[in-house]
């Protein structure tokens, strides 16, 4: 009857009685490559891909998308806004 009482009181699997109340996420005030302008061409370096050659540079909602193919690593769709590029 002890270990009943116990678990009686014992939270919901997961810890939390109610959600909490979501809200969208805080965009950086700075963004690294946010004002860096590719176009297609352009020779960039990142940290962990190395260089690579623009494919296609998009916008896409709020934010700028380049295609970028690094040698070894193949294509990657980046967020100018994230991505820590270079402009070699």
């Amino acid at each position: 009857t002890a270990a009943r009482t116990r678990a009686s009181r014992a939270p919901p699997a997961g810890g939390r009685c109610a959600p909490l109340p979501s809200q969208p996420a805080a965009r950086p005030e700075h963004s690294p490559g946010g004002a860096m302008k590719l176009v297609a061409g352009d020779r960039v370096s990142h940290p962990m891909f190395g260089q690579g050659r623009v494919l296609s540079v998009t916008p896409s909602g709020g934010s700028t998308r380049a295609k970028i193919h690094f040698e070894g690593w193949g294509e990657k769709n980046l967020a100018l806004e994230f991505a820590k590029l270079t402009k070699l």
